[in-house]
């Protein structure tokens, strides 16, 4: 029997739906990278962990403290956020992302997590407690990569993530 990222996703969900908290989660799931050029992460990294297996898939788990209290506006927010930075694009042919995770952060409002992640990698983004608002805590969309020169697309995308605080 084959297992999915999608499937790691749904299971890590279930186990933590069982915990008593207000908290909300976003569960990243997807194939296996060590390499900065294929991931990169930014935020309050005590609010997110990241778990590489060799071989299987990588886990990162985002925890928002406030999602479930916030107006319901922050949605609205974080999606224009994110939908004006998949719009610019990345203007980059970057071994290392971690930078550009890091520039992209600065441009974002109330959150405490952004994330890149190739699309290529089969990328399964599932959230838990987030009831009522399916996109989880934050949003998500693809980003393309760009030229730095010619601005036109490179064929790399990534899934560009936003956790609210």
């Amino acid at each position: 029997m084959h297992i999915t990222n999608d499937d790691r996703a749904v299971l890590i969900k279930t186990e933590l739906m069982r915990f008593k908290t207000n908290d909300v989660f976003y569960i990243m799931v997807y194939d296996h990278t060590q390499s900065p050029n294929n991931q990169a992460f930014h935020g309050t990294q005590s609010e997110y962990i990241t778990v590489s297996k060799p071989g299987k898939s990588n886990v990162v788990i985002y925890r928002s403290h406030y999602w479930r209290g916030s107006p319901e506006n922050a949605l609205t927010t974080v999606t224009k956020e994110i939908e004006e930075a998949c719009s610019k694009g990345i203007n980059s042919t970057s071994e290392d992302y971690t930078a550009i995770s890091r520039e992209l952060y600065k441009n974002f409002h109330d959150i405490k997590f952004l994330g890149i992640i190739d699309k290529k990698l089969d990328v399964s983004i599932r959230s838990a407690n987030s009831f009522g608002r399916v996109w989880g805590p934050g949003y998500w969309d693809t980003i393309q990569v760009l030229d730095p020169k010619t601005k036109e697309r490179t064929g790399k995308e990534f899934i560009l993530i936003a956790g609210y605080k």
